[in-house]
């Protein structure tokens, strides 16, 4: 889909939307918005003009396949059956959809809000690395927690979204992504999606957590820079299918809440280890983690039930956690 800003109708799409695969009569939609039918005739033809197909019948307009958009409205009604716990908020441009989540979280706001964005110029990952985007192509989202636990237990948040993403992608998709620890996604040692981790730490107790996702799913390969052709991936690329980005979305937020859910009530990483190990990358392999100006180098062993790193080195087995270390490469 070519990105464009929306400019017509909010309201059309969302009640097509809602309505789907029925058709609405113009009477219908008329009523429900409290307009003439001569009014959402019109409200329709500006959709038209938009580039959105919204067919027509004897028995009113429709939607021959939802089309894949992140406006506002829209947006809520694709994720409501699935998350109905969020609060949605939308904007067509920004710099970094963690800074203004962030500043949801400073202001009060509740957990489960989330912050989407067609268009990030200014994405970041891990270690403050750029994170790249295209409109319409990419997924840009995140997503406010309020854990309210000990700093030490919320350290395991990360693999667990991470670990949820692609147990989402396995379901709607059927591909099977490896996780690089703590928080990327491979495909064909690729990376496919990257997740970005901020918090505030009061009294030892995590306040709020930021979780930033970013997933390429309908770029080509020509779409990447040439830096990163032969180190990136996307969805698109390894299915052969166009994939509407508000289904990877709605899956992974029923994943991960639930996963997330289970987690509260019982803060650590155990039930998922096994599974998590089962996706991990370079597992036996000789890998090199790096922390502040020092690094080590071993064998790959694994994660335990703290979401920590385990590796092997000359010193006997090493624990690494999230925020402290990076699992930089395994051709060492």
């Amino acid at each position: 889909m070519e990105y464009r800003e929306y400019s017509g109708e909010p309201w059309v799409i969302p009640m097509l939307v809602e309505a789907y695969p029925r058709p609405l009569s113009g009477e219908e939609m008329a009523q429900e918005r409290g307009v003439t039918r001569k009014a959402a005739w019109k409200a329709v033809q500006r959709v038209r003009r938009e580039g959105l197909s919204v067919t027509s019948s004897r028995k009113g307009y429709f939607l021959r396949e939802v089309p894949d958009v992140l406006w506002p409205g829209t947006l809520d009604v694709l994720l409501q059956d699935s998350a109905p716990w969020l609060n949605v908020m939308y904007h067509a441009s920004c710099a970094s959809t963690n800074t203004l989540t962030k500043d949801c979280a400073r202001a009060g706001e509740k957990e489960g809000t989330l912050v989407v964005t067609e268009h990030q110029h200014a994405g970041r990952g891990r270690e403050e690395r750029g994170w790249f985007s295209l409109p319409g192509k990419s997924l840009t989202f995140s997503l406010l927690l309020r854990p309210c636990s000990p700093s030490t237990e919320s350290r395991s948040l990360p693999l667990l979204a991470a670990h949820s993403l692609a147990e989402a992608l396995e379901k709607e998709l059927g591909i099977f992504p490896r996780l690089k620890w703590p928080n990327d996604l491979l495909l064909e040692e690729k990376k496919v999606a990257g997740l970005l981790f901020e918090s505030s730490i009061r009294a030892g107790m995590t306040d709020w957590v930021v979780l930033g996702v970013g997933v390429n799913v309908n770029l080509s390969k020509e779409d990447f820079p040439d830096a990163l052709r032969d180190k990136a991936t996307s969805l698109s690329l390894n299915t052969g299918q166009n994939i509407a980005r508000y289904r990877v979305m709605r899956s992974f937020l029923a994943v991960f809440w639930n996963n997330y859910r289970d987690w509260k009530k019982s803060p650590g990483f155990s039930r998922w280890e096994t599974t998590y190990l089962s996706r991990l990358a370079w597992v036996g392999n000789m890998v090199e983690v790096r922390w502040a100006d020092n690094s080590v180098k071993g064998r790959l062993v694994g994660v335990d039930g703290e979401g920590a790193l385990v590796v092997e080195t000359a010193e006997g087995n090493k624990k690494y956690y999230w925020g402290e270390a990076s699992l930089l490469s395994a051709d060492v």
